[in-house]
């Protein structure tokens, strides 16, 4: 598949390199705050992926949730469970893994990256009860995260706001 860069100050050209333009997209910030208090969905379960298991688990669902051709590729090295600044979350429905989310923090700053959910498990608040539980981690330190057209609006609910664009790139499919 195509390799994928991201130019966080929009000041790359990689045409030459044979990478092709993007439309920009936006960034998010949070500022530290708790997070809400909202009920999760009662069926909803959420867990830390603790084992290579889970993360494989995790990485399936990941794959699946951004329509990734076929089966999912090569996942997570398992040597960022033993990492304390990663955290993989999985949400579950009837003990069947429906959504994700990836946390790293670092530098004073929670990141959040593929934060996704099954398309058959959509709409029904799962990705948010993921993000409020990935909040709760770190509250003092604010959050950031590149945002899907689809999920703005969560995560404009959730507190984030816009404070920029960042240009990606990709190799041609």
């Amino acid at each position: 598949g195509p390799v994928w860069l991201c130019d966080s100050f929009r000041e790359l050209d990689l045409t030459d390199a044979g990478y092709e333009r993007h439309d920009p997209e936006p960034w998010y910030v949070r500022q530290a705050a708790p997070s809400a208090d909202d009920p999760t969905p009662a069926e909803f379960e959420i867990r830390a992926a603790a084992s290579e298991e889970a993360l494989a688990e995790f990485h399936r669902v990941e794959w699946r949730a951004f329509d990734g051709p076929g089966e999912a590729e090569d996942g997570y090295a398992p040597s960022l469970l033993d990492d304390p600044r990663f955290c993989f979350y999985l949400g579950s429905v009837e003990g069947e893994a429906v959504a994700v989310a990836t946390v790293v923090i670092a530098d004073g700053v929670v990141g959040f990256y593929g934060v996704g959910t099954l398309p058959e498990a959509r709409g029904r608040g799962y990705a948010s009860a993921l993000m409020r539980r990935a909040l709760s981690l770190s509250p003092s330190l604010p959050a950031v995260l590149q945002p899907s057209p689809m999920a703005e609006s969560m995560y404009r609910r959730l507190g984030f706001d816009e404070i920029g664009k960042f240009q990606r790139w990709s190799t041609p499919e």
